[in-house]
């Protein structure tokens, strides 16, 4: 192909495509590696992560969500997360600033 990727796009074999409705709706894939990575998060926050990265992806006008890409939004969350426990007056995460919360 011919195409221009950016970092997180890459050709990927039709055999290594997952098929999920909400992607498949919004025009974005899923990696198999990706798609593996997920499985290790707990069974309640696997449809809430599977639904926020095909958003961004869609956002950021992304075709593929890759493992890297995972990676990315995973760390900018943890960012918004750090930044407003901070914001409760807490330096780091802890079971006190859940119950300020």
């Amino acid at each position: 192909m011919g195409e221009d990727y950016t970092a997180h796009e890459k050709e990927i074999e039709l055999s290594d495509r997952i098929d999920h409705p909400y992607a498949d709706e919004n025009h974005v894939e899923w990696t198999v590696e990706a798609w593996e990575r997920v499985k290790h998060a707990p069974e309640f926050v696997r449809p809430g992560i599977r639904k926020l990265m095909v958003q961004r992806a869609v956002k950021r006008e992304f075709k593929y969500i890759t493992s890297d890409f995972l990676t990315e939004i995973r760390n900018e969350s943890m960012m918004l997360v750090s930044k407003r426990v901070k914001q409760f007056g807490f330096e780091e995460l802890s079971m006190g600033a859940f119950e300020v919360a």
